[in-house]
């Protein structure tokens, strides 16, 4: 979308100081200016995935925003406001069990977020870099996955998934010459050498070391977890850059894998061999996988790389894809000719029930091609993409819906009571006038409203649709005057400003319509009454004898729809009639 962005908050800064590490200025690490020219930064090598924010989300109702504070390992929530996100002034630290996790040479390290359900779900890998050799596969590298109940709270102590990073991945770079360690899960290291990233001379300038960080957690339609881990790696080095120690160029390809637990019992179970909740894909087999197989078995660029996941992914509910950032997205190398197809990031969709991917979109071209720093600055086989996040249409907003024909005044509306046809309804918005006309039911309506805005309704009593009808008292209903879309839906809502039926009312959360904002007037008083007096006896006309008693009867019929009192009749006997 266009438009500028603006720093939301600084969580390190007052009042909220948030501890999150510290990184040391451009200058005083010597970095250059321009994106092109390549650097030397040794000393933020160790700080990857250890200093500053890893993942955030948001609760369902959207003013809790959670953040992982990659620093100390903690989880915090901050309160951001309704509708219009206000800039939190404090943060609450809820923790993270994993912080007391039993890790095998390491510590637990959180980054991946998602809310679902009315919990916050955690990532977290055991890391290993206490170790100090490399076995193939590392038994030390775990994955772990927690659960907070935001109803609640708290935090559930027992991951809600837990398994061993050392299962056989794909290769980082296809061939016999590429080192073959790149097909497992290795420690983390904050120490570069070319051995550790398997930079040596058959394989320079090339180098990779698939170091496991969870940083993406989401859940599809069927309850579904997936996975997305991020190669450390491929953010410690750069492509087509100095190595941390000065000595030559190294152009680091990513390794980073996705992987899906499905719904069992109450918890999930992670894939295998390409299958998860009975489905099986063309992924079962390639030894590529726990248990032999993968169940998204389409991340990768064909004959060359079989692991290209950057680490950011986005599900929208509902949908049968995930998409996920990726290293070269698009099979569309030509032989021969430099900067095609290669070097390059975007998104692919992944199918949630079959593992294929049905689309691809490139979004960045590197031109690196052999030339240190490169020609544009673009991260190449490196993660250059983070988070991806949905921008998706809020559900719409309606408004209205009736003025009608109060017939018995009361301000509530009764089942023989017409609608008023032709009576112009206006809505003043933040920014501009808008108007309807009442239907032949009397219905109107307002459409695409924004969510939790202040809006007036008013209808003109002197407009000619409503000439000599008048007002009734509003909010009659059992309701009174809460105009709840739900329950305040029989009476009339409006008060009388300045010769205007208006009615006041602030939109709740998007897709929250309000078809109760009624509008009763009642007819015009009719300038003739119209009254019929019958006059009846009991002799019916017939001849009446001497002491004969006879009973006069008066009925009167109004056609009017106002109602007569105080009427007053009055009747002469013939002469020489008198009463007894």
């Amino acid at each position: 979308p266009a438009g500028a962005t603006s720093l939301f908050v600084n969580v390190a800064a007052a009042p909220i100081n948030m501890p999150l590490g510290t990184v040391a200025t451009d200058a005083s690490r010597g970095l250059p200016s321009g994106i092109t020219a390549s650097s030397i930064d040794a000393s933020t090598f160790p700080q990857i995935a250890k200093v500053g924010i890893g993942d955030i989300d948001l609760n369902d109702a959207g003013n809790i925003l959670f953040l992982s504070n990659l620093f100390n390992r903690n989880i915090y929530s901050m309160t951001i406001g309704t509708g219009v996100a206000v800039a939190p002034t404090s943060a609450q630290n809820i923790g993270g069990p994993w912080t007391s996790f039993s890790c095998t040479n390491g510590v637990a390290r959180s980054w991946g977020l998602k809310v679902y359900r009315d919990k916050l779900y955690a990532g977290a890998v055991c890391t290993g870099e206490s170790g100090t050799t490399d076995p193939f596969p590392n038994n030390d590298l775990r994955a772990l996955v927690y659960a907070y109940d935001l109803l609640t709270g708290s935090w559930n102590t027992t991951p809600v998934l837990n398994f061993q990073l050392n299962y056989t991945k794909g290769e980082a770079r296809v061939g016999s010459r590429y080192d073959p360690s790149d097909k497992y899960w290795q420690r983390w290291t904050d120490t570069y050498s070319d051995a550790l990233f398997h930079a040596d001379a058959s394989w320079a300038p090339f180098a990779s070391r698939g170091t496991p960080v969870l940083t993406d957690l989401e859940f599809d339609a069927s309850g579904a977890m997936i996975l997305s881990f991020m190669d450390r790696a491929g953010m410690q080095l750069g492509y087509y850059n100095q190595k941390p120690n000065g000595a030559g160029t190294i152009a680091l390809q990513l390794s980073g894998d996705i992987l899906r637990a499905c719904p069992s019992g109450g918890g999930w179970v992670l894939e295998s061999n390409g299958t998860c909740g009975g489905v099986t894909t063309a992924g079962a087999g390639t030894a590529q996988g726990p248990g032999g197989g993968e169940f998204y078995f389409t991340e990768d660029l064909p004959t060359y790389h079989q692991e290209t996941i950057q680490g950011g992914m986005v599900q929208v509910m509902g949908q049968s894809n995930v998409v996920v950032g990726i290293m070269d997205p698009l099979n569309d190398l030509t032989p021969g000719t430099p900067g095609t197809g290669i070097n390059s990031g975007g998104v692919s969709w992944l199918s949630d029930l079959n593992g294929t991917n049905p689309q691809d979109m490139r979004l960045y071209q590197g031109a690196n091609n052999g030339t240190l720093g490169g020609t544009n600055g673009a991260f190449g086989k490196a993660v250059g993409l983070g988070d991806l996040e949905a921008l998706c249409d809020t559900a719409p907003i309606e408004i209205g819906n009736r003025v009608w024909q109060d017939l018995d005044g009361d301000g509530i509306q009764d089942a023989n009571e017409p609608g008023l046809a032709g009576v112009i309804v206006s809505l003043q918005t933040p920014t501009t006038t808008i108007q309807t006309t009442t239907d032949g039911s009397g219905n109107y309506y307002f459409a695409n409203l924004v969510p939790n805005t202040a809006y007036t309704l008013t209808v003109a009593t002197g407009q000619s649709a409503l000439a000599g009808w008048g007002v009734v008292a509003p909010n009659q209903g059992s309701s009174g005057s809460s105009n709840d879309p739900i329950t305040d839906n029989v009476d009339s809502d409006y008060s009388v400003l300045a010769s205007n039926a208006t009615i006041f009312y602030t939109t709740q959360g998007a897709g929250v319509s309000n078809h109760g904002l009624d509008f009763g007037f009642t007819p015009p008083v009719p300038s003739v009454v119209d009254l019929y007096l019958a006059k009846s006896s009991s002799a019916n006309g017939g001849p009446v004898n001497a002491g004969q008693r006879i009973t006069y009867s008066f009925v009167i019929t109004s056609s009017s729809l106002i109602t007569q009192t105080g009427l007053v009749i009055s009747d002469s006997l013939p002469p020489g009639t008198t009463y007894v």
